[in-house]
């Protein structure tokens, strides 16, 4: 079964390459991270210390190599193996909505109804929260521009973190922020503010000579049909702020914690911050989470394209 498992990875990776030049389409997409979906989260090495995996890739190259390929490769899928960051998570299938009209445009654009993929992780890979060593948790969207979900299309890609960025949070829980401290909200904007966010900024700058935000424009080039915008207009910042999640008897582990909502539970406004011409934030929108899932297409070889700085 294992042999077979890798078999059917590889398989994907191929045809996910065969559609490179014509994009791919959200069904397709799917299908392949929902394929397998696994009933219990997977184990991989170093879960007992994960901390030491990430020194691992360090002291071997893997991280380095890792994070270069992972700027250079514009595609939606790459070949099948553990991540050395962010390395177990939890994929969904969620919708994008757009009702406000601000002066930003393509995706961020009023009218905007697009499928989407949403991968959750952390970046430590420490899945249990011990309650003193601080976990950087964000996630990924994977957005399709076209509503038209068998439509192949370039997809335009999302990475934000909470509010504490690289310097993570002692709280337990991905969505449940700990008692006494602010709501969470996650930002595409990452200003490390302790040692850790700055060492980890200093190792992603030899990289992405901005590494204190990921970039927007990817949202802003292309229109809801997948046309090119003519004159784009890329806020600096985007906000995604989860609405409140009922906390009883919440699982120790966040993959637990997140297949525990149903479909439809877990919705993030999506707000323009107050900066340079907003006087205050705008909410433009929603982004709702849809049907959980683990899997090792998720977690080896969903590839989520990181647009470089401008």
């Amino acid at each position: 079964m294992r042999w077979q498992g890798w078999a059917v990875l590889a398989g994907m990776v191929v045809a996910a390459a065969a559609h490179a030049a014509d994009g791919v389409s959200f069904a397709e997409v799917r299908a392949q991270v929902y394929a397998q979906p696994l009933a219990s989260p997977p184990v991989y090495a170093w879960d007992t210390v994960p901390e030491l995996s990430l020194v691992q890739g360090l002291v071997t190259g893997l991280l380095t190599a890792r994070l270069a390929g992972t700027l250079a490769s514009q595609e939606d899928f790459k070949e099948p193996g553990p991540k050395p960051i962010h390395r177990a998570g939890v994929c969904a299938d969620a919708v994008w909505r757009i009702t406000e009209r601000t002066a930003a445009t393509g995706l961020l654009a009023a009218g905007t109804t697009l499928p989407a993929l949403v991968r959750f992780a952390v970046g430590t890979n420490r899945t249990v929260g011990n309650g003193f060593s601080a976990r950087p948790f964000g996630f990924a969207v994977k957005l399709f521009p076209s509503p038209d979900p068998e439509r192949r299309v370039t997809t335009s890609n999302l990475f934000i973190f909470d509010q504490y960025g690289l310097d993570g949070d002692t709280r337990p829980h991905f969505l449940q922020p700990a008692p006494g401290t602010p709501p969470l909200q996650f930002s595409n904007v990452v200003v490390p503010s302790g040692i850790a966010g700055k060492l980890g900024n200093l190792f992603l700058g030899r990289f992405d000579n901005k590494p204190d935000r990921r970039e927007l424009y990817p949202l802003t080039g292309v229109d809801a049909s997948g046309a090119p915008v003519a004159v784009p207009l890329t806020p600096y910042e985007l906000r995604l702020v989860p609405r409140p999640v009922p906390a009883d008897t919440v699982p120790p582990d966040y993959r637990d914690e997140l297949m525990a909502y149903a479909p439809g539970t877990l919705v993030f406004d999506i707000l323009l911050p107050a900066e340079t011409g907003v006087r205050a934030a705008v909410p433009l929108g929603t982004l709702t989470v849809g049907q959980m899932v683990m899997s090792r297409v998720c977690d080896e070889t969903l590839h989520f394209p990181h647009p470089r700085a401008r």
